[in-house]
């Protein structure tokens, strides 16, 4: 029976001077809607892989390996996390340290082919693929979110030169689902 692999990242402590632990894990929810989807089409859960964020002492931007040697080809790693591809360039709240490891950095050249921005308050796709967006949901090319609990969807923008676009203040906010068949040959 194939299995998924929980890919999780950990969320910074509320208090500035520790460390992220496991319970600070981010998008559990998500995680256990997709779980769910997956053991309906015949998945058993797997391991969980961590991407634990650099300490400390560790030299900036060393690539570590996540032990991915246990996880046959047919089974599925996923993550239900946004990855912190650009957080520091938006200095938003609460951002997510990238962990520099090798399993992350992959995931990043993959969202990369179709979203050219990823960030906690602010996501758009990459050009290649925003004609492929659902006649009706254009403004939905470029998005800016409220930074809280909910991230609910602040405003829109076509990338046609409309503009900004508020979205009334309903709970509303948008998930992206991306499956590739390999993340590395083999």
């Amino acid at each position: 029976m194939p299995a998924y692999h929980p890919f999780l990242s950990l969320a910074p402590s509320l208090k500035t001077n520790r460390d992220p632990e496991y319970c600070h894990t981010r998008d559990v929810h998500a995680l256990l809607e997709v779980s769910a989807v997956l053991q309906e089409a015949g998945y058993s859960m797997g391991r969980t892989l961590v991407n634990h964020p650099p300490t400390p002492d560790e030299p900036p931007r060393t690539i570590k390996t996540v032990d991915t040697s246990r996880v046959p080809p047919d089974d599925v790693i996923m993550t239900s996390t946004r990855p912190p591809k650009h957080d520091a360039r938006y200095d938003d709240r609460k951002p997510l340290r990238p962990a520099y490891t090798d399993l992350e950095d992959r995931v990043f050249r993959i969202w990369a082919l179709v979203l050219d921005c990823i960030a906690r308050s602010t996501v758009w796709l990459a050009e290649p693929v925003r004609d492929l967006v659902r006649p009706g949901f254009e403004g939905y090319r470029h998005l800016s979110f409220y930074i809280r609990l909910s991230a609910n969807i602040k405003e829109t923008n076509d990338h046609e030169g409309s503009g900004w676009t508020k979205v009334p203040r309903k709970p509303r906010s948008v998930g992206y689902v991306l499956r590739v068949d390999e993340l590395w040959p083999g």
